[in-house]
Formats: structure tokens, sequence, C-alpha cells
């Protein structure tokens, strides 16, 4: 039993599975980037306007007179709610007004100075271990009131203890971000692994008929056939299985008529034989010259037969010796013309000859297209009545030469012509094998035209005769 995890199914489920964790990953990532530097860039736009206002605030106190503890009210209430620590200074640089500040900090005149540690900190300089708000923060800015110097302020976060920076409202909406886009990822590979799942049994169930047709036809039930219900690339493959099982189907059921036609045609010459040795045995014939030439006779049409079929069988395979030389094929067509012409006499058939004195050569096999012509010829004088006419003609065109045998015998049916190169096939079963033959001597012709790159036709009306066509290409 083939694994699971072995299928096409769960490797086109995974497949997709990793492409989407991949796009959903960078969406994720993307996302994320994006929505922390738009908050980064919100919250510092919202510090800059936060520091403007109190120094806009502060700027209002001192241009109205209002120092002391009236002042360190003010900026204590805006310190505490915001979680910043500010700090102004006079004129002359001393503070006068400050929130409160954490224990190892305090003011000695003009400067901060912490208590228990080396250093000073210089007038309007950057607060030791601070953490500004803005790239300005942490720094004692002057103020003005027009062009008159009121004092300088410094706003800062730092180390405060007794301030806590409360986490801005901002940083929970990154929060709400990334559990959204999780939650969001983790449903949508869900609904998209089981849409993934429907379509994937969808698309491979016709692969499984397929498979389920293939095993039985493997099995031997050649009527296997599969339903076509897509127009896509499956649907196609379904067609072509079923043009391939009518194929199979075809080819057992001519192998199967091959086999009874060799075994009847086979039949005939060895049954003759056999009656005459035991007629001979038992002494109701005797053995004389005639008696034995009636069994040579049987022996030469057995092998003969023999021959056609290894012949036939050679052909179809593509296994068929050839030695193609370049050759003149008038030659070849008027020697098997005169080959046949006593047999054609005897029977008081006109057989003429026409073709053009010279043609560009072609490289063939003499003795395959002589056997070609004799098998054409042999059928033509056999079809025609006497004082009957069969006609061979030579010519070309541009890229072929072509060869016509054309007989005034009793034509061939048009639902006949279809199978006429078929082996064993003969317009009329009844007819003897001493008048009509095996029925392979079409059936070679069209075997060996064709080994030679050529191509064989016939046209026939019935009761006017047929006319048998085959071409070569010629070497220009």
């Amino acid at each position: 039993m083939r694994r699971y995890t072995n299928s096409l199914q769960f490797r086109l489920i995974l497949g997709f599975a990793v492409i989407l964790v991949l796009v959903l990953g960078s969406v994720g990532v993307y996302a994320r980037t994006e929505v922390t530097n738009a908050v980064e860039r919100y919250e510092d736009e919202v510090i800059s306007v936060r520091e403007e206002r109190l120094q806009a605030m502060i700027t209002r106190l001192l241009a109205s007179g209002r120092r002391g503890p009236q002042l360190e009210q003010i900026i204590e209430q805006a310190g505490s709610l915001y979680g910043i620590r500010i700090a102004v200074a006079d004129e002359a640089g001393t503070v006068i007004s400050q929130t409160q500040v954490a224990p190892e900090y305090a003011i000695f005149g003009d400067n901060f100075q912490p208590q228990g540690r080396e250093g000073v900190f210089p007038k309007f300089g950057r607060l030791r271990e601070s953490r500004p708000l803005s790239p300005k923060g942490g720094q004692f800015l002057p103020i003005y009131d027009g062009d008159i110097p009121l004092g300088s302020v410094a706003i800062t976060a730092a180390g405060l203890d007794s301030f806590v920076r409360p986490e801005p409202p901002a940083v929970a909406i990154i929060a709400n971000v990334d559990s959204f886009l999780l939650w969001t990822g983790l449903a949508a590979s869900v609904f998209a692994i089981a849409i993934s799942m429907f379509v994937s049994r969808r698309t491979l169930s016709p692969l499984r008929s397929l498979q389920y047709a293939a095993e039985r036809l493997g099995a031997g039930d050649l009527a296997q056939r599969v339903r076509v219900s897509r127009n896509d690339e499956i649907g196609e493959m379904a067609e072509t299985f079923n043009a391939m099982a009518e194929g199979l189907e075809q080819a057992e059921a001519q192998r199967r008529i091959l086999m009874a036609d060799v075994a009847h045609e086979l039949r005939t010459p060895l049954a003759n034989i056999q009656g005459y040795v035991e007629a001979i045995r038992d002494g109701v014939v005797v053995a004389n010259e005639a008696t034995i030439d009636t069994l040579h006779l049987q022996v030469l049409h057995l092998a003969h037969l023999i021959e056609d079929l290894r012949l036939l069988a050679l052909a179809e395979a593509g296994a068929l010796p050839l030695d193609p030389q370049p050759a003149s094929l008038v030659d070849v067509v008027s020697t098997s013309a005169d080959a046949f012409r006593p047999r054609a006499d005897a029977k008081r058939i006109a057989l003429t000859f026409t073709g053009p004195n010279s043609m560009p050569a072609t490289s063939i096999d003499k003795e395959r297209i002589a056997q070609v012509m004799g098998n054409l010829l042999e059928n033509a004088i056999r079809h025609t009545p006497e004082h009957g006419t069969v006609s061979v003609t030579v010519g070309t065109t541009a890229s072929h030469a072509h060869v016509s045998i054309a007989d005034t015998g009793p034509g061939i049916p048009d639902s006949e012509l279809d199978r006429i190169f078929n082996r064993f096939h003969r317009l009329d079963p009844s007819r003897s094998r001493e008048t009509g033959g095996a029925g392979l001597g079409l059936t070679i012709a069209k075997q060996l035209v064709e080994a030679h790159g050529g191509s064989i036709t016939v046209n026939s009306t019935e009761g006017q005769g047929s006319t048998f066509t085959f071409e070569l290409p010629t070497d220009r």
C-alpha cells in the first residue's frame, strides 16, 4: 500500500502550503515593518508636537511673569501627564523650576550635578543617562518672546524612578497588528489547505480513473475506456488513453484474425499434402511422377505463403532489409511487364507499357520493387477478363516517380476500398486459392513501397476497372 506522504495529492498540498507560508510570511513581515515605521513616525510627530506645545506654554508663562510655584505646578502636571522630565532655566542659565527628579539628582546653582557620582553636567549640556524624546530632547533650548530671551527649557524621559513612561497607545497598535496577522494567517492557511485538498481531489479523480483503467487494460481487459469530462490536459490524457486502448483492442482483434487466417491458409496445403501421403501409404494412390508433382506444387505453395508471412512481418516491424541503389525505374518496371506478358497473352489480355525514354535516377531496391510490380500485375491479370487490357504507365513529377497499373476488370466496390490492402482480404471470400491467392499480395506491395518512403493508392469504379498507383521519391 502506497504511503499517503508519497502520493501526488500530498505533494500538491505540501507545495501549496509551503508557497502559502512564504507568501503570508513575506506579507506579514512587510506589513509589520510598514506599520512599525508608520507608528514610529507617528510617535515622533506626537512627541515633536508635544515639545513644541510645552515650549509654547512655558514661553507664555515666562512672558506673563508666572514663575516660582505657579510655574513649577504647571510643569509638574505636564510632566506627570506625559511621563517626562521638564527643567526651566532663566536667562542666566539658572534652573528656576523643574519636575521631581530621581534621588541621585539635585540642583546646585545653575547646574545639574549628580550626587555620589563624578563629573558635572555642563550648562545647557545633555543630561547624563538620558534618553531624548526627540533628536533635540534632553538639551536646554533657548526660548524667546519675539527677540527677547526668556530663558531655556530641557525635556527628557531619562532615568526617573518616580515617573514611569506609560506605554504609548501606538505600541499597542503594533501588537494588535501582529496578533491580527498571526490569526489571519492561520485562518487563511487552514482555509487554503482545505480548498487545496478539495481541488486536488477533484483534479486527481480522473487520474485515479485512468490508473484503474490502465490496470484493467494491463490485465487484458482491452474494452476499458475512461469518461472524458474535462477540456484540459487531463482530458487530453484521457482521450489519448482511449485512443491507445482502441488501438490495442483493434491490434488484438487483428492478431486473432491473423492467427485464424494463417491457420486457415496453412491448413489447406498441409491437408492436401497429408491426404496424398496417407493415400500413398494406404496404396490408394500410386506414388508416380504426377503425384509427386502435385505434392511438390503444394509444398511450393506452402513455402511461398510462409515466405510472404515472414516478409510481411519484417516490413511491418520496420526490420525489412533493403539494398537501395540508384537505378532506372523505367527499366525495372518494363522488365517486370515483359515477365508477365506470356501470362497475359495466354489469357488474351493486352498488356501495354508506356514510359519516358529517360528519367532521374531513383534510389530503390530493384528486387523489392520488382516484387511490388509482380504482385500488382498478378492481381491485375487475375481480375481482368479475356480480351481485357492491363496498362502500365511510368511518369515523374517534381520530386517523385509514379507507376500506375490499370486494368479493365470488374472494379472494386466503394465499401471495400478502405480494406483492400488488409492482410488476407479478398473481394470474394468464396474464391478458391487457385484463383484468388492468399490475400497477401497487395499488403506486401504496400509495405514494400512504404519501406522505400513512398505511398500507394487505388482508384476504382465498379464495372470499369481499377488503377493502382505507387509513388517513390526521386534523387535530385
